[in-house]
């Protein structure tokens, strides 16, 4: 009595890792479908590559913490989730999915992965960020190759 029930835990452990192994499988390919910027390599992107940033935060959080760099587009979060296909993305720019912590960037890039465009985000959100790195990112609003076309 006692062999059988050790051969059934086996069986179940087994199914318990194999579906976990084939879980995180499928995650890890669709993670490796989207785009991040690390945060210490963020400021350096931006310079060389000029993206816009997309602003996934609410109201009261873009007040708290204010972008003050000219290619910045604000699209909170919730009005973007699952209508990432109506979102005007321009051939030939680059995008960066930003919000607080890097979760909700990087939801939404999945999405658009999803319908085959590519957006980057940044992996561990603003709060990744030093304060010297986000004054780096201000660029005087009469420069004509910060201002969106």
């Amino acid at each position: 009595m006692v062999g059988i029930r050790v051969n059934r835990d086996i069986w179940v452990t087994l199914f318990f890792l194999g579906t976990t192994i084939v879980v995180y499988w499928i995650a890890a390919g669709e993670h490796f479908k989207i785009q991040a910027v690390a945060n210490r390599e963020f400021v350096a992107f931006v310079q060389a590559n000029r993206p816009v940033l997309v602003d996934l935060r609410e109201n009261p959080e873009c007040s708290r913490l204010p972008l003050r760099y000219p290619q910045v587009l604000h699209w909170p979060f919730l009005q973007l989730v699952d209508r990432v296909e109506e979102f005007p993305l321009e051939e030939g720019r680059t995008y960066v999915l930003v919000c607080t912590d890097g979760n909700r960037a990087r939801l939404i890039a999945t999405q658009f992965a999803e319908i085959g465009r590519t957006v980057f985000y940044l992996q561990n959100g603003l709060w990744g960020l030093r304060q010297e790195e986000l004054l780096l990112l201000e660029v005087p609003r009469g420069d004509s190759q910060g201002e969106l076309k």
